[in-house]
């Protein structure tokens, strides 16, 4: 609604005017019996496609990064955006809705994050990852034989195990291919097969959380942030993008949840 004449700027209606829907107001192009059947077969092949998982977001887009990047300070999703304005060229970044759709004096104070850099840090951490991976597979199956309840451990380690497979399955896929993974290799495929979420911590800073076999829920994830953020890390690093335009610099962790 635009509650100035004057600016003409539009804000969203949260309470204030008045909300009106009128049922049957026009001639629908389906009749309501169709359109209320095609809804309950959308729904249930939504169903089928994401399983038991009931978080959709990561489903909701194309890119490898799309519904998995969380927000540290409020726990709110990033959402993908390019920036045109004051760049030589367009840049991809990420920022926290809590910021994109936030009430003005309430937004989200934590920034943006480039896909440039993310994609680095990435990269390095697959790499990282193939060259160790017996290390790293055996220490996360240390760490859930630990966190799980004994009567749970032997189905969590099938399900890590199976999810294992598809992992070194996908790596090795890519590392035949050149000797090492590279930006262009990161698909949303391959990004969400080994990574659950990446926690923004600020903007040189963030933290990346594995996937471990069962899936976990972003409100899980956002809830429990502060507790992950600071677990001890598999591994550690820090890439830079050096360039004479605003370089960038980001310290990561990886740890598992």
């Amino acid at each position: 609604m635009t509650p100035d004449f004057l600016t003409h700027k539009r804000v969203k209606n949260d309470g204030l005017a008045h909300k009106y829907h009128i049922k049957d107001n026009h001639e629908a192009i389906v009749d309501r019996e169709t359109w209320e059947m095609a809804q309950s077969i959308r729904e249930a092949n939504a169903l089928r496609f994401r399983g038991s998982n009931p978080d959709t977001r990561k489903y909701q887009s194309r890119y490898p990064y799309s519904g998995i990047i969380l927000c540290s300070e409020c726990g709110n999703t990033y959402k993908r955006r390019m920036w045109i304005q004051g760049y030589p060229e367009p840049r991809i970044v990420y920022q926290c809705n809590g910021f994109v759709k936030g009430d003005i004096g309430h937004r989200c104070k934590n920034k943006n994050i480039s896909e440039d850099i993310l994609n680095k840090a990435i990269c390095e951490i697959i790499n990282a990852i193939y060259k160790s991976k017996e290390k790293i597979f055996s220490d996360i199956s240390a760490i859930i034989t630990k966190q799980i309840k004994i009567e749970n451990v032997d189905k969590q380690l099938a399900e890590y195990n199976a999810s294992k497979e598809n992992i070194e399955k996908e790596l090795d896929t890519i590392i035949s291919q050149k000797s090492k993974a590279t930006s262009d290799m990161l698909t949303k495929t391959i990004v969400q097969t080994f990574i659950q979420n990446i926690i923004v911590v600020d903007k040189n800073h963030a933290v990346i959380v594995l996937a471990t076999g069962t899936a976990k829920s972003n409100k899980e994830i956002s809830e429990n942030r502060k507790t992950i953020i600071n677990k001890t890390p598999l591994l550690e690093g820090v890439v830079h993008l050096e360039r004479t335009f605003r370089p960038e610099t980001l310290n990561y962790k990886v740890v598992t949840y």
